[in-house]
């Protein structure tokens, strides 16, 4: 009988042992192969992958206004594309191990050629707007504000202190432009009393020939303008109604998904800012340091 019993707990204590066995392979978690471990750290690694493109390419393709004169125009005696834009480029360049390609485009529409792979960035002493900050990424490195600039021969120049002494006159600047937008949020109204033109040489002119009675420029850009003496700049910079600390910044507009392709070139300017290279190169085209702030 001892025997009879002693073999029955023997079979009962089996079976509770190969279910207990089965219930814990049961509740573990499936493993995924050793070999798929790598491919997701390379995963994790690759970010978004707009460096290595650019720099598979050897080439950042740069949309700009080629005829914004000290940033980046062609020089009048060899039509070579030249400026404080197009040197700092190709000190980023430089950097980074890559050549920049400049692309000239529309002004009015280079955010969207942006958008749409025309080019890789755009550098072309751009604000930065709250509505372009919504729609691109930026690397800043300087600082513009907007000036009042007139005839030099005005009798009218002098009693010129801020825009609203504007009013009533007709007053011009670049289609898009900073200038233009803070006009509009004097009351000025596009077509009427601010013309827009598609690049600032046109705007001088009829400024010049008496069309325009003033225009609205950024301060970099002022400096050739008044360089020979015909025009001058009178009054208050003028800020736009209600802007933001950053719409004084010019940047580097990159694509919004462009993430690693923003970090290299932030890494190279703030670098440039540090050794005063950035300062140097705004003193030979401009005459005053625009870095100055801009990491304020």
């Amino acid at each position: 009988m001892k025997k009879k019993m002693a073999m029955l707990l023997l079979m009962v204590f089996s079976v509770t042992m190969v279910l207990a066995g089965c219930g814990s392979k049961a509740d573990q978690p499936a493993q995924a192969p050793q070999g798929d471990a790598p491919k997701q750290e390379e995963q994790q690694t690759q970010g978004d992958g707009s460096w290595d493109r650019v720099k598979e390419a050897g080439v950042i393709k740069v949309g700009l206004d080629d005829s914004y004169e000290p940033m980046g125009f062609h020089d009048p005696d060899t039509n070579e594309l030249t400026g404080f834009d197009i040197d700092m480029a190709n000190m980023i360049g430089e950097k980074l191990g890559v050549k920049f390609e400049f692309v000239p485009y529309d002004w009015n529409s280079i955010v969207l050629g942006l958008q749409s792979g025309h080019f890789d960035v755009i550098i072309s002493g751009m604000n930065m707007w709250p509505e372009r900050k919504a729609e691109a990424d930026f690397v800043p490195y300087g600082v513009a504000t907007q000036v009042i600039i007139v005839r030099s021969d005005d009798p009218n120049a002098d009693s010129i202190k801020t825009i609203e002494d504007l009013k009533g006159k007709t007053i011009g600047s670049q289609t898009g432009s900073t200038g233009a937008k803070a006009a509009l949020s004097y009351g000025f109204e596009d077509g009427k009393d601010l013309l827009g033109y598609p690049q600032f040489p046109a705007a001088v002119l009829d400024l010049q020939s008496g069309r325009l009675d003033a225009i609205i420029a950024d301060s970099f850009t002022a400096v050739s303008i008044v360089e020979d003496g015909t025009f001058k700049i009178v009054g208050d910079t003028v800020i736009e109604k209600g802007a933001d600390s950053d719409t004084e910044k010019i940047g580097i507009a990159v694509r919004k998904e462009d993430d690693d392709l923003q970090a290299k070139l932030q890494e190279a300017v703030d670098e440039l800012i540090a050794d005063g290279s950035l300062k140097e190169l705004s003193m030979k085209w401009i005459g005053i340091d625009i870095t100055e702030g801009v990491q304020d």
